[in-house]
């Protein structure tokens, strides 16, 4: 009765030892999952200049729909705020030097149109698994100057 008292405390505080750690390693892969699937953020700046152009108005073609504010500047200034979940800086970076988010503009008259380049693929799928990627506009404009 002694000797089967002392085998299960012995069983029991094995087992405790045992779960103590197996915490800290259960908190490195938490960790590692975390740095894992992180969301890699860039933002990307274009500035036009209205009053060597003759820009008064600026147009959007495609699924652009900016954020427009009103600032102290003299020029427009397009920022592209991009979001990328599950990659790496560098691949964003990469993504971004190969032109998948790059934009373009014409003018017509005294309007500046913005498109994509390239009409984005509905999906991104890195090393074999879909990506989530966001994209934001702000739209800063110079007094003056209105937005279609």
């Amino acid at each position: 009765s002694t000797n089967t008292r002392f085998l299960q405390t012995s069983m029991v505080l094995g087992i405790l030892c045992g779960v103590k750690r197996l915490i800290p390693l259960f908190i490195c892969f938490a960790c590692a999952a975390q740095f894992c699937f992180a969301q890699v953020n860039r933002s990307v700046h274009q500035m036009f200049d209205p009053e060597e152009e003759g820009i008064t108005q600026v147009a959007f073609d495609g699924d652009i729909y900016p954020e427009i504010e009103e600032w102290d500047g003299s020029q427009i200034m397009l920022e592209q705020i991009i979001s990328v979940e599950g990659i790496k800086r560098q691949t964003l970076d990469k993504l971004i030097e190969v032109g998948r988010y790059e934009l373009i503009s014409s003018q017509s008259g005294s309007t500046l149109r913005i498109g994509y380049k390239k009409k984005l693929s509905s999906s991104l799928v890195i090393g074999g698994r879909d990506v989530y990627e966001t994209i934001t506009y702000k739209l800063y404009l110079p007094e003056g100057v209105a937005s279609e």
